[in-house]
């Protein structure tokens, strides 16, 4: 069964749609790179498969099920635009932060034992179990990022959908997150990530899609390399840079 289907779906703010005629699968254990120019509806088109935008035409499912009607959301983790770079004045420090995620599981009565395991789990998966007392506004953005991941283990999510997570985080910690969704896609968790630098994306995700209003390309990062997409989504003279894949086992060198 697919994670997402989307069927022929247009979407417009305006006159102009921001998508039209878009179709797209994920599957599940899918490492889906999502790129394409500023405004080519990327954000838009993971906020339907969601089902937090409903289309104008065509159909959205999630999990098979109308992605609008969906409600089981603890197999969702969802880290939206800009949240990484945000100023965290709200006062909880990362353990509360990472437990909010057991909510779906709990609702907003005790936890029990099972609960807390997955709590310290999710921390230690993604290493920030000696920051679990430290306030998130003490944090960096790499480790807000991390936080908020971690926040998703914690309710045990099927798909991790990420939009941009790596604005305002320094080159090492980006590394080394992407590493860490490697593994946790490794594990079988599905993952969609919107990313601008194309090279990461060929260098971490098992497919890419190219958007700018519609489908351009979508299938293997080796094909993408090989295609026109970039040109036709992004216009001439873009090409895909060269990334050593050595340390990864997503495919072979672009």
């Amino acid at each position: 069964m697919s994670v997402v289907e989307l069927e022929d779906v247009t979407f417009s703010y305006t006159e102009v749609p921001v998508l039209e005629g878009v179709d797209l699968s994920i599957e599940e254990g899918e490492f889906l790179g999502l790129v394409g120019p500023n405004g080519s509806g990327k954000s838009t088109l993971l906020r339907i498969a969601l089902g937090l935008e409903s289309p104008d035409s065509g159909t959205a499912e999630l999990f098979g099920e109308p992605a609008e009607a969906f409600d089981d959301g603890h197999r969702i983790g969802y880290v939206a635009q800009g949240t990484t770079s945000l100023d965290q004045s709200i006062p909880v420090t990362v353990s509360e932060a990472v437990t909010m995620g057991r909510f779906p599981h709990a609702g907003y009565g005790r936890l029990d034992a099972d609960d807390r395991d997955a709590v310290e789990d999710a921390m230690e998966t993604v290493g920030v179990s000696d920051l679990a007392s430290r306030k998130l506004d003490e944090l960096s953005g790499g480790q807000r990022q991390r936080v908020f991941i971690a926040r998703a283990l914690a309710c045990e999510a099927d798909l991790l959908a990420l939009d941009e997570p790596t604005v305002g985080v320094d080159a090492e910690s980006r590394d080394a997150f992407y590493d860490l969704l490697a593994e946790l896609n490794d594990r079988g968790i599905a993952i969609v990530l919107i990313e601008h630098d194309i090279g990461t994306v060929t260098e971490y995700a098992t497919t890419v899609a190219c958007i700018n209003q519609r489908v351009h390309y979508h299938g293997d990062p080796e094909g993408f390399a090989e295609s026109d997409a970039l040109a036709d989504a992004y216009g001439a003279g873009q090409r895909v840079l060269e990334h050593d894949h050595s340390a990864h086992d997503h495919g072979g060198d672009q």
